[in-house]
């Protein structure tokens, strides 16, 4: 995204930063874990979102960020999968460890993905990928 576009965004629309997941990403997690799941990682959430972060993403506009997940964890509302390895390095809010939703149980909902504090092991690394994206209402 160029700073004139992004000059064009009202930031009391900007819902999230985030990594979109590439196509093959998303196949990817479809195939091993048997169903569709989130499509991308947060960075930051709307009200939480620095200058800072803003500049980075405008300056990270379609280049590749290629990083793995090595975790799984879940709680009574969410399952997730935590990333690690980054090519690059992400300005994640501080509140946010960086994941990707894979199930929202009943009664749930994907930001209590956050709130997930018990993880175990992968039994194998998934190598994934994605260009950054600006959510807006």
């Amino acid at each position: 995204m160029k700073l004139e576009e992004l000059s064009k965004i009202k930031l009391t629309n900007v819902l999230y930063l985030g990594i979109e997941l590439s196509p093959a990403s998303k196949d990817q997690l479809e195939l091993i874990f048997g169903k569709k799941t989130s499509d991308h990682v947060t960075i930051a959430f709307g009200e939480q979102i620095t200058a800072h972060q803003m500049i980075w993403i405008c300056g990270m506009s379609n280049v590749v960020i290629t990083f793995t997940a090595e975790q799984i964890g879940e709680n009574e509302k969410t399952v997730a999968i935590f990333l690690d390895n980054f090519d690059v390095t992400v300005p994640f809010d501080k509140s946010i460890r960086p994941h990707i939703t894979i199930e929202v149980k009943e009664g749930g909902k994907p930001k209590d993905s956050n709130k997930i504090r018990k993880f175990k092991k992968l039994e194998q690394r998934i190598h994934l990928s994605g260009k950054t994206k600006i959510w807006t209402k």
